[in-house]
C-alpha cells in the first residue's frame, strides 16, 4: 500500500505525463476490451441450449464445401432411419400477414416441425410448445408466440393463451409463448406447425427445407454425419439423375451461427493487439524518459540500503497504477464503442443481442490492465539493477551516458513504428479492396429500382393459375403508376445472400426519375 500511496503521488506530481500515458493506454485497452467482448459474446459463449454441443445443422451438398437446402424426401429418409439422432426437424421462414382489431401487420414468422421446439428443448414461458402430431393436417392451427410479440401485442397477458390471432387470414389459437433469453431465430416473432403436403413425403428433387438434429448423448458429430451419409446411400435410386453425386453436411450448431464472422472477428482482434502493443512501447518509452530524470533518486534509494527487488517494485507499482488508471477509462470507452458496435452491426453480426459488457469481459479488462502495466514497466524496472552509485551520487553528476537505455528505446521505437505501418498498410489494402469492389459492374444496372416482397396466403391462392392471375395483374398495374417505366417479376433478387425462399416473388419497378 505504501508502494501505491507513492506511485499516486509521483503521477500527480506529473500531470501532462500521466494525462498522455492514461489516454495512451486507455484507446490500446478500450478497443481491445470492446472486441474481445464482441468476440467473448458471439464465438466463446455456449448456445443458450440445453446441451448445445450436441446441436447441429443438416445440409445437402451438390459438392465439397457447398450447402443447400434440404428436400422433404431425403429429410423424411433421414428422420425415419436414424438412430444416432435424439430427432431431427425441419423449418423454414413464414412470413404472413397478421389481421384483425389493429391496424394490419406483417410479421416474421417460422414453420417448424411439432418436435422442433422440444429438439432446442424449448420451455414455455406460459402455455405449452407443440404436441405430437399437432404437425398434421387439421391439427396444425395452433402459434406459439415470441415473448416480443406477446409483449407487443398483448401486453403480456396470461389471458393471451386460447386466444385466437389471423395469420394470412386463417385463424389459429395461441398456445405459449417462449421466454425472452429463448432466441433462435432473432428476427422471428412466431412459430406454427409445419405441415407436410401428400405430394412432397417421395419429393427428392425439390430444395426448401432447413434441418436441425440433435445428437444422442455419447454420439459424436461425425458419426450423425456417417450414419446420415449411409442412409442417403441407401436411398440413391430414388434420387434424380441430376443428384446421384450429392452428399450430405453435418455442421455444429455454434459453427453454423457463427463460422461465416469468425475470421473477420480474429483480423480485428489482431488488429486491436497491435494497437495496444503500439501503446505500450509508447508508454514504456514515457517511462524510460522518465526514469532517466530519476538516476539520482534511485541511486541514493539504493545507496540507502534498498535492494534490487525494492526498487524494481516500486517502479512496476507505478506502471501497473497508471495502467489500471488507462484500463479503467478504456472500460468506459469501450462500453460506448460495444453499444455502437451492435447497432451498428445487428443484421450481419450473429448472436448480437448476447454482446455485452459482464464480468468475463471486465475480468478480462483487468487482466489486459495488469499484463501491461507489468509489460512496459519491465523498461525503467530491468535499467534500475544495475545503478551506477558513483556517478549518479556525484554533486553535480550527469549521469551515465545509458547506451542500454538508448538502445531499448530506439528498439522500442522502431518497433511501434513497424507496427504501425503494418496497420496502416492492412487498412490501406482494405480500403483499396472496399473501393474496387464498389466500382465491380454487377452485371445490371440498379439504378432507379425498387424492389418489394411479396407472399400469397395460401388458402386464398391455393393454385398456381390463381397465383399466376394474381402476379399478372399486379405486374400490369405497377406499369401504368406515372413515372414507371417497367416492371418485372424473380423469385430471388440478383447477388442476393441465400437461396430463393419458398413461396416468395419479388416484383421489381424502374422509374426514369
Amino acid at each position: 500500500m505504501n508502494d501505491l500511496k507513492f506511485a499516486f503521488r509521483q503521477l500527480l506530481k506529473n500531470p501532462g505525463f500521466t494525462a498522455v500515458a492514461v489516454l495512451t493506454l486507455a484507446l490500446g485497452i478500450g478497443a481491445t476490451t470492446a472486441i474481445f467482448c464482441v468476440i467473448d459474446g458471439v464465438l466463446l459463449k455456449p448456445l443458450h441450449y440445453d446441451q448445445p454441443g450436441q446441436l447441429v445443422q443438416v445440409w445437402e451438398a451438390p459438392s465439397p464445401g457447398k450447402r443447400n437446402s434440404v428436400s422433404p424426401g431425403v429429410f423424411l429418409d433421414w428422420k425415419q432411419q436414424s438412430v444416432r439422432f435424439d430427432s431431427l426437424a425441419a423449418y423454414n421462414n413464414a412470413d404472413m400477414n397478421l389481421t384483425g382489431d389493429r391496424e394490419p401487420e406483417r410479421l416474421n414468422g417460422l414453420r417448424m416441425s411439432a418436435n422442433g421446439l422440444s429438439l432446442l428443448r424449448a420451455r414455455a414461458l406460459i402455455g405449452r410448445t407443440f404436441a405430437p402430431g399437432e404437425d398434421q393436417p387439421g391439427q396444425d392451427k395452433v402459434v406459439v408466440l415470441t415473448h416480443q410479440l406477446w409483449q407487443r401485442q398483448f401486453g403480456g397477458e396470461t389471458n393471451a393463451i386460447g386466444r385466437t390471432i389471423r395469420l394470412n387470414q386463417e385463424t389459429y389459437r395461441i398456445i405459449g409463448v417462449l421466454p425472452p433469453d429463448f432466441l433462435p431465430f432473432a428476427d422471428r416473432e412466431f412459430v406454427i406447425p409445419y405441415v407436410f403436403a401428400a405430394e412432397w413425403l417421395n419429393k427428392r428433387d425439390g430444395h426448401w427445407l432447413r434441418v436441425l438434429g440433435r445428437v444422442k448423448p455419447g454420439v459424436t458429430i461425425e458419426q450423425g454425419h456417417a450414419e446420415l451419409s449411409a442412409i442417403s446411400e441407401r436411398s440413391r435410386a430414388f434420387y434424380p439423375a441430376w443428384k446421384k453425386d450429392w452428399a450430405v453436411t453435418v455442421v455444429p450448431m455454434h459453427e453454423q451461427i457463427t463460422g461465416t464472422i469468425k475470421p473477420a472477428l480474429l483480423v480485428l482482434l489482431g488488429a486491436v493487439g497491435c494497437v495496444l502493443l503500439i501503446a505500450c512501447a509508447n508508454v514504456a518509452n514515457l517511462l524510460l524518459a522518465k526514469a532517466a530524470a530519476r538516476q539520482n533518486e534511485m541511486a541514493i534509494r539504493s545507496a540507502l540500503g534498498a535492494s534490487r527487488w525494492r526498487v524494481i517494485r516500486q517502479l512496476l507499482a507505478e506502471s501497473v497504477l497508471l495502467s489500471l488508471l488507462g484500463g479503467v477509462l478504456g472500460v468506459l470507452l469501450a462500453f460506448w464503442s460495444v453499444g455502437a458496435l451492435r447497432q451498428l452491426s445487428a443484421v450481419t453480426l450473429p448472436r448480437a443481442e448476447e454482446v455485452g459488457l459482464d464480468f468475463r469481459v471486465l475480468g478480462f479488462a483487468l487482466f489486459v490492465s495488469l499484463a501491461t502495466g507489468t509489460a512496459f514497466g519491465l523498461a525503467p524496472a530491468v535499467q534500475a539493477l544495475k545503478p551506477d552509485l558513483n556517478t549518479n551520487l556525484k554533486e553535480g553528476g550527469r549521469g551515465s551516458p545509458g547506451g542500454v537505455r538508448n538502445r531499448v528505446r530506439g528498439g522500442l521505437i522502431v518497433s511501434e513504428v513497424a507496427l504501425a505501418l503494418m496497420l496502416l498498410v492492412g487498412a490501406g489494402l482494405l480500403l483499396h479492396s472496399f473501393f474496387r469492389l464498389s466500382r465491380v459492374s454487377p452485371g445490371f444496372d440498379p439504378q432507379q429500382v425498387l424492389t418489394m416482397q411479396l407472399s400469397l396466403p395460401e388458402k386464398k391462392y391455393t393454385d398456381a393459375a390463381r397465383r399466376g392471375a394474381f402476379f399478372a395483374q399486379i405486374v400490369e398495374r405497377i406499369e401504368a403508376l406515372p413515372g414507371v417505366t417497367s416492371a418485372g417479376l424473380a423469385v430471388s433478387l440478383p447477388l442476393a445472400a441465400g437461396g430463393p425462399p419458398a413461396a416468395r416473388s419479388l416484383p421489381a419497378a424502374r422509374s426514369p426519375r
